[in-house]
Formats: C-alpha cells, sequence, structure tokens
C-alpha cells in the first residue's frame, strides 16, 4: 500500500478503478475497443493482487497492461468478433423491419461506391432526407426502396419497371 496523505491507496484498487473508468467509456462512444484496456487493466489488479506482478514495479504493470489490451484486442478482431451476433448475420437477419421497403425518390444521383441523397415519401424518425448508397447508378427523380441501413446511411435499390 501507498500512503497518500489522509488515505491509503491499493495498488490494484487504482488498476481496477482506471478498468471500470476506461470501460465506462464504451457507453459513450460504443466502438468495442474501449472494453478491452479496461479489461487489461482489472487483469493487471488482479496480477498484482495475487502476487504474480510487484506492487511496486509500474515497469512491468504497464508492460502487462500493454500485452494483455493488445491480445484481448486481437482476440475480438480475429476470434470472438466472427461468434457474435453481428458478425455471424446473413443480409436478411439484420435489416430493420421499420426501414425496410420504406420507398422514396432519389434527389442526387446514387452511383456504386458514391453515396447520393433520397428523400423518403413518410418520415422515419422525423427525417425525410437522408444519404443513400447503392450497388447501382439511380438517378434523381427515380423512385426507389429501402433494403437496410448502414450506419446513418441507407441501403436502396431502384424500383422496378421506373
Amino acid at each position: 500500500m501507498i500512503d497518500f496523505y489522509l488515505f491509503q491507496v491499493s495498488i490494484p484498487l487504482v488498476w481496477l478503478a482506471a478498468g471500470i473508468i476506461i470501460s465506462s467509456t464504451e457507453f459513450i462512444i460504443p466502438t468495442n475497443l474501449s472494453i478491452w484496456p479496461g479489461i487489461a487493466a482489472a487483469i493487471v489488479a488482479l496480477l498484482i493482487a495475487t502476487g504474480l506482478v510487484n506492487e511496486y514495479s509500474f515497469v512491468w504493470q504497464f508492460f502487462w497492461f500493454a500485452i494483455f489490451t493488445i491480445l484481448l484486442t486481437l482476440l475480438w478482431f480475429f476470434v470472438i468478433k466472427k461468434y457474435t451476433r453481428l458478425g455471424s448475420l446473413t443480409t436478411d437477419e439484420h435489416r430493420d423491419a421499420t426501414l425496410f421497403n420504406l420507398r422514396g425518390v432519389v434527389t442526387e444521383t446514387i452511383k456504386p461506391g458514391r453515396p447520393g441523397k433520397v428523400e423518403l415519401f413518410s418520415s422515419f424518425h422525423g427525417i425525410k432526407n437522408w444519404m443513400a448508397e447503392s450497388d447501382q447508378t439511380i438517378e434523381p427523380e427515380i423512385e426507389i426502396s429501402v433494403l437496410e441501413s448502414d450506419g446513418i446511411k441507407l441501403i436502396v435499390k431502384k424500383i422496378e419497371g421506373e
């Protein structure tokens, strides 16, 4: 324990608190990246508490923190992500039922690889104008149907017969 004037602070508790604070940023910025350093900090706290890492060797503490952060992040990207719900969905399973088949009209040309703009006939979440992508070129004034969303962009297709 280290004596800080009026109170004593246990190094494992500092690491655990840091882990909780770092992991809680995932609620503010949900990227699945801040959770791994937070878990790594909790692992370092456990290693110090069990005596596997010296409580006064900050170099080793930061070394293990970096190693566990890197390992957990790599484990996420190459193993865990494949078995989570988002990584295993097919196109039909992740379409938002409230978005699917909404209709609108193109207001700015959409080309493959270059988003354009559409105006929905009925608003969705109070918004009628959206950025949109498609695997086909769709010119302005052509009627479209929404397939799904990709973040804040809609994935659309030209309505056949137009």
